[in-house]
């Protein structure tokens, strides 16, 4: 949610002490996301949301973040009361994967691309664009765009088929930039890694070559 709190702050927080030039977002749900949707109608029901938000509130979950992602509200209260500042230039990516059969994200992946067709796991391709669209991103799920290696990763950068998602080593390095620690025969003679699914480091270069070309 935070290229929605970005563009909120834009829109509604002016500032004297800062100029905002521009506004790049990463599968941002600037629409809503259709498992928000799920969540709140198909499992919990219209009826019985006063009664789950007020259980949830005992254990300190606020009814906002949830709500605030459906495509009810993105589309009747959100973005039309926050609309871009025209001395601002907007950009966006998505981002856009098939999921292993541990995958993290595969439950909620499936509702979305029922619903809306390519997603991250929890974005969709076609909610995350927002003003100028560069592209949407092959191979990468929603942490994966964080640069979040989790505990999974040594298993999903062997088995990417079963797992889903993943381009990262174990120790976190990008897969296929594995380096040599030495000169035994071994080393030199081993097949290198598969070309690197999808890199966090390089897409944040890319983030910021794209904008000093634009002149920002």
């Amino acid at each position: 949610m935070g290229g929605l709190d970005c563009r909120y702050l834009i829109s509604h927080l002016k500032s004297n002490h800062f100029k905002v030039k521009s506004l790049t977002t990463l599968a941002t749900p600037h629409h809503g996301s259709s498992f928000a949707d799920y969540v709140m109608s198909d499992i919990v029901g219209h009826s019985k949301l006063e009664a789950f938000w007020t259980i949830m509130s005992l254990v300190g979950v606020e009814r906002g973040a949830a709500e605030n992602l459906t495509t009810y509200y993105l589309k009747n209260e959100f973005n039309p009361n926050t609309p871009n500042d025209p001395s601002v230039a907007y950009f966006s990516y998505a981002a856009a994967f098939e999921p292993g059969f541990f995958s993290r994200f595969r439950f909620p992946w499936k509702i979305i691309m029922d619903r809306e067709g390519p997603n991250d796991g929890l974005v969709s391709v076609q909610s995350a664009q927002w003003g100028t669209f560069i592209r949407t991103i092959p191979n990468a799920d929603h942490m994966d765009l964080m640069n979040w290696v989790n505990a999974l990763a040594w298993s999903r950068a062997r088995f990417p088929w079963i797992l889903g998602g993943s381009s990262h080593d174990p120790e976190g390095r990008p897969k296929g930039a594995f380096e040599m620690d030495n000169n035994e025969a071994s080393d030199l003679n081993a097949s290198r890694e598969e070309p690197a699914l999808f890199n966090a480091t390089e897409l944040y270069l890319e983030i910021s070559d794209m904008l000093y070309k634009k002149g920002f």
